[in-house]
């Protein structure tokens, strides 16, 4: 018995199999930039920290 794949599920399953791995690449390369994976940790944390302000900004604005 053969199973019939939707084309488009194929695709998008591709695709998102794609962003993973870029994902993946640039998680790998922000913690060897960053000196280790604390010293990520803690670049993502000022990150969201700036996005948060900037969002409030953008809210009280």
């Amino acid at each position: 018995m053969a199973r019939k794949y939707d084309p488009e599920k194929l695709k998008q399953a591709a695709a998102d199999w794609d962003v993973h791995h870029a994902l993946v690449a640039a998680v790998r390369r922000l913690v060897r930039l960053a000196g280790g994976p604390q010293e990520a940790k803690d670049v993502i944390d000022a990150v969201a920290a700036a996005d948060a302000l900037e969002e409030e900004k953008e809210e009280g604005a």
